[in-house]
């Protein structure tokens, strides 16, 4: 070993090998530092400890303070660490200095090495933030003075060697990294370093013409620094918990054929916590420990069923009308599975997708093919999941490996006591020692057992296991610590089973085994009614929005596919080549007019029907030039009357309607568009119908011909075209509750909606921009990019009950799109299924969302005349579909989010040499300067090693 261990400069190195912090009482702690000397052998013969004169009046000085100020003092050489010249000076608050002699250290020594050991006390106040420490050797002036009666004057009377310092605390954080000085062979450099002005790192205390390394600063885990301080903590109460629904709302989803299409979720988090033995024992856990448990929880099965109910209007104890419901007959599986490794066994009517990124959070899809838009009545769907318990047994398999690592660290423990492993003088591990990777493990293995009897934060326990670990290092462990580790654990073992009531495993064959009441459940049963009324004559009249119809599970749209619908509602409306800026929004704010001719910003979260469904008859709405207005106006008609007729609630077969309105002729089709409407129709010549003349048999053949004394009334006779015109003007014209004028959009006209909307108090330009494109289309017609006159020609295609349905499906029936962004959370921070967050979908939200559950409810927004009649809140089919470009049998990964990166890396190296590693580096005082210098004259530069003495 290099001389460069022992200290060649004046006085042998001090060195700080470990610093213990461990409590005293409720006010104060304890630093308990380990200081070490160390000499070396040559021809016989050590460096200093064999000078008598030299060992007998050598002395170590510790100062420990919390002042600041003298910290910056000592660190920066202005001032000397050394006693006699510390205690006259003004910074002694906060300060204290113990001093002892090498003969009152503990002595370990081999045929070529001595050290010496000593472990000093300190007590701090429990509120201390900072606290340092300066380590040095010195020679007692005034004893030596006095033995020998000389007069020790000038640098003689501070002579003292090189200041190691040690950061313990920093604003109340322990120090947790430290530095060691290489040289170029990587080994370590155990001597005093300073820092040249080129920055460069190197040996010795100062700069000088000599020869010395230069060195290399690397900073490493403080592991010398160990924090024994026990932290107060609580026992884990039992965490009052709020019941809530373990499922969804139930999504809904009808096809064309009136395929019912459902999703749901379930909480699996939730049913744990309200449902398993211990789930409640075990709220609030550590996210990676509860995911564990959650992970040994299986999912036995899934079903599906369907039940005819019939609605009854009852009265609750205070009076209050509600509704409720009565079930009718017998219920119908729709569709049943079971899980396979946390995943459902898919089928063609049930089936897993994965909508969020929470392994926990399960999601469900069931298809129903068995109705027609035929079938009369109210359904409810309901959702039966039976889940194995095994809380029991994770929480038994918890104690059994606590118990298991407690016997193999009590076996490990007696192995390193061994003396051929362990130096009982020196109470620490022999140098070729290692500590096994069992005590880390079981380190992590007590605390986050620990977590589920003590409250305690994430941080407070990685911390906790960070100090322990640090105990057990190869250097800083001892015998004392194993064995209170162990004394611990057993405790926390023991303290567990009382806990969880989990009782050994042990039997008593004398006495008979008697059940016990409180055994949980093998299997579990949780099922949830859906509140949703599913009535599937509802899809005879709908509208098609997306343009898909005839899928068989839910819809799915890839992120192109579903653009490209958005973009086509944009050509429905509008023509982009042509100049949007119009008479009407020219005289407007700029902002204003902006906000107007905006196209995008609404595109994707508005979309109007494409088509109109009544029974099996279809009527395109999506271009206005071929739009057949009387088809539609027709079957409309068809479907108010028999929206009449029908009974409701019931589940009798349709009945035949005698009166219902034979179907029309087809008659010529009127051109919707910029060029050639006319919406003005022949009036009805009613005074020119007359009564169709018939020959009477009678007067031909006679009253007794067989051919007069028939049934009259046979035949039923033409009804005139004119007058299912008049009937069906009648029912639109009395049926549509909103009355509407092209008024309110026109912006010439005074109190337009525009003009009410500028002048309201809740005037906001966001919600004119995100207005849907028909009513922009409606505003802006004059433009020559609006692909419809309704603005520009005489007649009111609002109010005219020929173009009135059409109008009313295609400009204010727009559906609003939105998609789920998460839930509401309750108070301690779970989610809640029963309230999801719906948001209107933006173009940064397909973009950064891998997935997207989307859902239409009709747009109201009644500031602006966004507002459907009620007799037009038909069925959307395909109402909730999702988008993306995966399939939906895939996980969803959690984006990776870019964090700060830590203060503290703790993957910093761990090494074995921290004695020789410093947190603080002192610039040496530079009174000693001389001293060094002087003692280089003296002996020579390059003076024999061998021969060198203090």
């Amino acid at each position: 070993m290099s001389f460069e261990f022992v200290g060649l400069e004046n006085l042998p190195n001090t060195y700080v090998k470990k610093i213990s912090i461990s409590d005293d009482n409720d006010k104060a702690f304890i630093l308990s530092i380990d200081t070490l000397l160390i000499d070396e052998s040559t021809d016989g013969s050590f460096v200093w400890s064999t000078d008598p004169l030299l060992f007998d009046y050598l002395r170590i000085g510790l100062v420990v303070t919390s002042n600041l100020e003298l910290v910056n003092k000592i660190s920066q050489g202005l001032i000397s660490a050394h006693p006699s010249v510390l205690s006259k000076s003004d910074y002694m608050e906060g300060t204290e200095i113990k001093i002892f002699s090498p003969k009152q250290m503990k002595l370990v020594r081999d045929d070529s090495t001595k050290r010496y050991h000593k472990r000093s006390s300190f007590k701090k106040p429990s509120e201390t933030s900072d606290v340092t420490l300066f380590a040095f050797s010195y020679i007692d002036a005034k004893e030596l003075s006095r033995d020998l009666r000389i007069a020790l004057t000038g640098p003689l009377m501070d002579y003292c060697g090189p200041i190691t310092s040690e950061n313990i605390i920093v604003g109340g954080s322990i120090q947790e990294t430290s530095y060691l000085y290489e040289k170029r062979d990587g080994s370590v450099w155990s001597g005093p370093v300073h820092q040249a002005e080129d920055g460069k790192w190197m040996g010795g205390s100062f700069h000088r013409d000599l020869t010395h390394p230069v060195l290399t600063r690397k900073e490493v885990l403080n592991t010398k620094i160990i924090d024994k301080r026990s932290t107060a903590m609580k026992l884990r109460g039992e965490t009052r918990f709020k019941d809530k629904s373990m499922f969804s709302t139930l999504s809904e989803s009808f096809n064309s054929n009136a395929d019912f299409m459902g999703i749901f979720s379930f909480d699996l988090r939730t049913a744990l916590l309200s449902k398993t033995r211990y789930g409640r024992k075990m709220y609030d856990l550590s996210d990676n420990l509860f995911n564990s448990f959650a992970r040994s929880v299986v999912i036995n099965s899934v079903e599906v069923r369907r039940q005819q109910v019939r609605t009854k209007k009852v009265l609750n104890k205070l009076g209050t009308l509600k509704y409720d419901y009565d079930l009718i007959g017998s219920y119908k599986s729709i569709g049943s599975s079971v899980e396979s490794s946390g995943t459902l066994a898919n089928t063609e009517s049930l089936s897993q997708i994965f909508i969020v990124s929470d392994p926990l959070i399960k999601t469900y899809q069931f298809v129903d093919t068995e109705m027609t838009e035929k079938t009369r009545g109210e359904f409810k769907y309901e959702a039966i999941i039976t889940i194995v318990d095994k809380s029991k047994l994770f929480l038994e398999s918890l104690v059994d490996q606590m118990e298991l690592n407690i016997s193999n660290l009590k076996t490990q423990r007696e192995i390193l006591y061994r003396n051929s492993k362990y130096d009982k003088d020196s109470d620490s591990l022999r140098p070729s020692v290692v500590v096994p990777n069992l005590f880390m493990s079981a380190i992590d293995n007590y605390y986050q057992n620990l977590s589920l009897i003590v409250s305690m934060t994430e941080e407070e326990k990685n911390q906790l296991i960070k100090n322990k670990k640090s105990i057990f290092t190869n250097q800083n462990y001892t015998n004392k610590d194993c064995e209170i580790f162990i004394a611990e654990y057993s405790k926390l073992s023991n303290k567990f089973r009382t806990r969880f009531d989990i009782g050994k495993k042990s039997y008593n064959i004398d006495q008979p085994v008697i059940p016990r009441s409180n055994i949980g459940r093998a299997m579990l049963t949780v099922a949830n009614v859906f509140d949703s009324l599913i009535k599937f004559d509802n899809v005879a009249s709908s509208y098609d929005i997306v343009g898909r119809s005839t899928n068989k599970t839910i819809l799915h749209l890839t992120r192109e596919e579903y653009l490209q619908r958005c973009n086509s509602e944009v050509d429905r409306f509008f023509d982009k080549t042509k100049s949007l800026v119009s008479t009407d929004i020219a005289d407007l704010d700029k902002e204003d007019m902006e906000a107007i001719r905006d196209l995008d910003s609404s595109k994707l979260s508005f979309l109007s029907p494409k088509s109109f469904k009544f029974g099996n008859k279809t009527k395109d709405l999506t271009s206005f030039k071929d739009l057949d207005i009387d088809g539609i106006s027709s079957i409309f008609v068809e479907h108010l009357v028999e929206k009449r007729t029908n009974p409701s609630f019931t589940s009798s077969p349709k009945r035949k309607d005698k009166n219902k309105i034979s179907k029309s002729p087809s008659k010529k089709r009127v051109k919707v568009g910029k060029v050639g409407i006319n919406f003005k129709r022949p009036p009805l010549k009613i005074n020119n119908l007359k009564k169709e003349e018939y020959l009477e048999v009678e007067k031909y053949l006679g009253k007794n011909s067989e051919m007069v004394n028939i049934e009259s009334n046979l035949d039923q006779p033409t009804t005139p075209v004119q007058a299912e015109q008049i009937s069906r003007k009648s029912i639109i014209s009395t049926a549509i509750s909103k009355s509407r004028s092209k008024k309110h959009f026109d912006l010439q006209e005074k109190d337009n909606i525009f003009e009410k909307f500028k002048s309201s108090p809740k005037f906001d330009r966001n919600k004119l921009k995100n207005l849907p494109l028909p009513i922009k289309s409606l505003i802006n017609s004059r433009s020559t990019a609006a692909k419809n006159n309704v603005l520009s020609v005489e007649a009111d295609i609002t109010k005219d009950v020929e173009t009135r349905v059409p109008m009313e499906m295609i400009f204010h029936s727009s559906q609003k799109i939105e998609f789920l962004n998460g839930f509401e959370k309750d108070v301690d921070g779970s989610i809640n299924l029963s309230r999801p967050i719906w948001k209107m979908i933006e173009s940064e939200d397909l973009e950064n969302n891998q997935r997207l559950m989307c859902r239409m409810t009709y747009a109201e927004i009644p500031e602006l005349g966004v507002s459907p009649a009620s007799e037009f809140k038909l069925l959307a089919q395909n109402s909730t579909f999702i988008i993306s470009d995966e399939p939906l049998q895939t996980r969803v990964v959690d984006p990776i989010v870019n964090e700060p990166p830590m203060v503290i890396d703790d993957t910093l190296e761990e090494v074995n040499e921290m004695t020789f590693a410093s947190s603080n580096h002192v610039k040496q005082n530079i009174a000693r300067k001389k001293q060094v210098l002087d003692i280089e004259q003296e002996s020579g530069a390059n003076r024999n090693v061998q021969n060198s003495r203090y």
